[in-house]
């Protein structure tokens, strides 16, 4: 009797380690422009306050009530 040596079962290849990464990367992207438009957009008044108000008379977000 020769003995067979067990084959490997077919699966998906994994995927390289640099994709890891680079995803990581992108997260890593995202969240720091997600916060940096969160400071700006909560810091938008006092800026336009501090600059001299808007000129026009269109409405928007940041315009005093």
């Amino acid at each position: 009797m020769s003995a067979t040596a067990p084959t490997p079962t077919a699966g998906p290849p994994a995927p390289p380690k640099n994709v890891r990464w680079v995803m990581l990367g992108v997260m890593l992207t995202m969240l720091l422009s997600m916060l940096d438009n969160m400071v700006v957009s909560t810091a938008m008044p006092m800026v336009v306050r501090e600059l001299g108000g808007q000129e026009t008379s269109l409405p928007t977000p940041w315009s005093p009530p």
